[in-house]
C-alpha cells in the first residue's frame, strides 16, 4: 500500500486548507452518515428492463416539469439553445452508465441508454442547470446541491406511475438508496482516516492496526471498518483524492428528499419551499447572505451559520423516514422473492 502517497493526499486537504468550509460541513454530515450506517441495506443493484425512445423520455420530463412554475418552458428554451453553433445539451447514447453532468459555464450532457433512467437522468440535469449560480458553483451549492434533483426525482415517480408499471417506476428510488449507502461507507472511512491523519500527522499500517486492535472485536464498527479500510484507502490512491465532500451532497440530497417528499405528500403547497431553494440556488443578485436568509425560512431540516446545522430534533425524523423507505424497499424485495 502506498502510504505515502495516501499522507500526501490527506496533507493536501487538510493541512493546506483547501477542504476547511467542507471540513466544517463533515462534523454536521457525521449525523446522517450514522443513519445510514445504523440501519444497514445489502441487496443489488436493480437493472431497467423496458426500452423507451429517448424522445418519449423527453416528453415524460417535459410534461412532470411543466407542473412547476415555468420550468416546462425553460426545458424547452434551453434544449433548443445554441451556443457558437454547437447546442448547449448534448446527448450521447451510453450503455455503461456513464455519469451524466452538468458543466459550471452551462452545458448539459446527457449520457442515455433508452431505458426509463434517461427520464430520471435528464430531469435530474436540466435542474441543475436552473440550479447554476452566475456560471459558478457557490458555496451553498456545495452542500445543498443534490436536494432538489433528488427530491424532483422521487416526486416524478408518482407522475411516471401513470404511464409505466411500478416494477420499473421503484427501481430509481431503489438504487439511489443503494448508492447513498455506499458513498455514507465512503465517507465514514475518509472520516476515520482524516481522524487518525489528524492526530498522528501520518496513516500507515501500525497506525490503523493500533487503532483497530483497541475497538471491540465483536463490534459491527470493528468488523465493518476490518473490511473497508483497505478498499478505502486503495480507492483514495487510485482517484488520487478523497471523496467525502463529493458524496455528502447526495446523502443530504437523499435524505432530505423524503423528508420533502412526506411534507408535500400532507401538504401539496409545500412544493414552493422546493421551487424557492432551486430559485436561490439559481439566482445570481442574491448574496451568500441574502441566500442563507431565505433558506434559513424555509421548511428544511437543516440551516446555516457559518456551516450546514442539523439539529438532533431533524436527524430523529429523518432517521425515521429513511427506515420507514427501507422496510418498504424490504417488503417489496419480500414480495418479489415469493
Amino acid at each position: 500500500m502506498n502510504y505515502d502517497f495516501l499522507n500526501l493526499i490527506l496533507e493536501v486537504s487538510i493541512d493546506n486548507n483547501i477542504l476547511d468550509d467542507e471540513l466544517k460541513n463533515l462534523e454536521e454530515i457525521k449525523k446522517l452518515v450514522a443513519i445510514f450506517l445504523n440501519y444497514f441495506i445489502t441487496c443489488n443493484i436493480r437493472n431497467y428492463t423496458k426500452k423507451i425512445d429517448l424522445n418519449e423520455s423527453i416528453d415524460n420530463v417535459y410534461g412532470f416539469l411543466k407542473q412547476f412554475d415555468d420550468y416546462g418552458d425553460r426545458f424547452l428554451n434551453i434544449l433548443r439553445e445554441e451556443n457558437d453553433k454547437k447546442y448547449t445539451v448534448s446527448f450521447i447514447k451510453d450503455l455503461s452508465n456513464k455519469q451524466s453532468y452538468t458543466n459550471i459555464d452551462g452545458k448539459v450532457n446527457i449520457f442515455y441508454n433508452e431505458s426509463l433512467r434517461d427520464s430520471y437522468t435528464i430531469m435530474h440535469e436540466f435542474i441543475h442547470k436552473f440550479s447554476l449560480h452566475k456560471n459558478k458553483i457557490s458555496k451553498i451549492e456545495n452542500i445543498i446541491g443534490e436536494v432538489p434533483t433528488i427530491t424532483l426525482e422521487h416526486l416524478m415517480k408518482n407522475f411516471l406511475l401513470k404511464k409505466y408499471p411500478y416494477d420499473e417506476v421503484i427501481i430509481n428510488k431503489h438504487n439511489d438508496l443503494l448508492a447513498s449507502m455506499d458513498k455514507s461507507i465512503e465517507i465514514y472511512t475518509e472520516i476515520i482516516l482524516i481522524d487518525l491523519y489528524k492526530k498522528n500527522k501520518r496513516v500507515d499500517d501500525i497506525i490503523i492496526n493500533n487503532f483497530l486492535e483497541d475497538l471491540d472485536k465483536s463490534s459491527f464498527e470493528y468488523q465493518f471498518l476490518n473490511k473497508t479500510l483497505p478498499f478505502a484507502i486503495k480507492k483514495i490512491i487510485e482517484n488520487k483524492h478523497l471523496s467525502f465532500y463529493v458524496h455528502m451532497r447526495y446523502i443530504l440530497g437523499t435524505l432530505t428528499s423524503i423528508y420533502l417528499n412526506d411534507k408535500i405528500k400532507k401538504d401539496s403547497n409545500k412544493i414552493e419551499d422546493l421551487i424557492t431553494l432551486i430559485n436561490i440556488l439559481g439566482n445570481s443578485d442574491l448574496t451568500y447572505k441574502n441566500d442563507i436568509k431565505i433558506l434559513n425560512q424555509l421548511d428544511l431540516p437543516f440551516k446555516f451559520e457559518e456551516s450546514i446545522i442539523i439539529p438532533d430534533d431533524s436527524v430523529k425524523i429523518l432517521t425515521k423516514g429513511y427506515q420507514k423507505e427501507v422496510d418498504n424497499l424490504k417488503k417489496y424485495q419480500r414480495y418479489k422473492i415469493k
